[in-house]
């Protein structure tokens, strides 16, 4: 074990000291927030957001970019007088709906894929 990530440690898939460190500290500081501030979304927002980074493949991430060129290009298609800033305003949403659905479809397709990348996520 290293302590701190190399390009040879990431190829090796090695975990360093301070990847592991820093998980525990995450994790101390995440059910610390929860029992002082007696709120556990923070949690409940991570549990569902955590598939979708870590069943993430190539495949997805090129499906996903394909799907957002093609958004601006519609974007940059459409009337002049037309609200771009209003689309341009909503891109942090669309990128969730177009990560969750690059995801989604390629899990559906090769699941195997989508397990098996999860190490390297």
């Amino acid at each position: 074990m290293r302590w701190h990530s190399t390009q040879e440690s990431i190829r090796q898939d090695e975990p360093s000291a301070l990847a592991l460190a820093e998980t525990v500290v995450a994790m101390t500081g995440s059910v610390w927030i929860a029992i002082r501030y007696d709120t556990w979304w923070h949690v409940v927002i991570g549990f569902c957001v955590a598939p979708f980074l870590l069943l993430r493949t190539d495949a997805s991430c090129e499906k996903g970019i394909r799907s957002f060129d093609t958004f601006f290009d519609w974007i940059g298609k459409g009337p002049k007088d037309s609200p771009r800033p209003l689309l341009i305003m909503f891109l942090p949403v669309a990128a969730l709906v177009v990560r969750v659905a690059a995801t989604s479809s390629e899990l559906l397709k090769s699941p195997l894929r989508c397990f098996r990348a999860v190490p390297s996520n």
